[in-house]
């Protein structure tokens, strides 16, 4: 599932699922939400704005981020573990 909104701000945001892992890679410029258990930093990653990296419940199974010879950087933030209420 994917879904965009541009917002009244003149911002937009993103909100993905993936039943398997996600890979992550280039650069976050704009908000975006991915929803899944496993995340690999698949290449540089440049976090420019808000990344958030959830699950839909919190099932107490806990999140994965892997990738070995990568960079995370950037002026943003990235946040783990958060979960739909």
């Amino acid at each position: 599932m994917s879904r965009s909104n541009d917002l009244a701000s003149g911002t937009s945001s993103k909100i993905e699922d993936s039943a398997t892992s996600t890979a992550l890679s280039g650069t976050i410029s704009t908000a975006k939400t991915y929803l899944g258990d496993t995340f690999t930093v698949g290449g540089n990653l440049t976090v420019n704005d808000h990344l958030v990296l959830g699950k839909v419940i919190n099932d107490s199974a806990g999140q994965t981020l892997s990738g070995a010879g990568y960079s995370i950087t950037g002026t943003g933030t990235l946040t783990m573990g958060a979960t739909l209420t």
